[in-house]
C-alpha cells in the first residue's frame, strides 16, 4: 500500500467514517494495493469518496466502479510509462536525447561529457572525495573539518 501508516489507521480504526480524495484511484500506486485498501475500507466500514461519488465498499454494488475505476487508472500510466519510454528512445536513435550528468560535469554537443570549467567547484568535489579518503562513510566525511 502507498503508505503503510494509513492502512495501520484504517485497521486500527482511527481513520474517520471516509477516506477523501479528488481521485480514488490514485490513492494506490497499483491495482492490487488499490484493491487491497478497498477491501480493508470494507473491513473497517469506511466510505470512499471522491468527485464522482460516495462508495461504501461493504455493499456489493458499491465495489465495481471503484475497482473499475483503480484498473483503468492502472492501465493510464501502464499507457503513459510505454509513450515516455517511445519517446526517450526515439530521441536516443536521433542523438537528441539529453540526461542530467553528476555535479561537476557538463554536457558538450561536440565532445560529450566534460569536467565543469568552474574551478571553485572542482575543487569542493575534490575536497571531498580527499576527505572520503580518511572518513570512509559519508557521515565521517560529512563531520572532518
Amino acid at each position: 500500500m502507498a503508505d503503510p501508516r494509513f492502512a495501520a489507521d484504517l485497521r486500527n480504526r482511527r481513520a474517520s467514517l471516509a477516506v477523501l480524495c479528488f481521485d480514488a484511484s490514485r490513492l494506490a500506486p497499483n491495482g492490487g494495493d488499490w484493491h487491497h485498501l478497498l477491501a480493508l475500507c470494507g473491513l473497517v466500514k469506511v466510505r470512499v469518496i471522491d468527485l464522482d461519488g460516495v462508495y461504501d465498499p461493504c455493499l456489493p454494488n458499491d465495489r465495481p466502479l471503484p475497482g473499475m475505476k483503480g484498473s483503468i487508472s492502472e492501465f493510464e500510466v501502464g499507457v503513459i510509462r510505454a509513450g515516455m519510454i517511445d519517446a526517450a528512445q526515439t530521441k536516443t536513435r536521433r542523438g537528441e536525447l539529453r540526461i542530467s550528468v553528476p555535479i561537476g560535469y557538463i554536457w558538450h554537443r561536440d565532445t560529450g561529457l566534460d569536467l565543469d570549467p568552474d574551478i571553485r567547484l572542482q575543487q569542493v568535489i575534490w575536497l571531498v572525495f580527499e576527505r572520503f579518503r580518511f572518513g570512509p562513510s559519508s557521515r565521517k566525511t560529512a563531520m572532518t573539518s
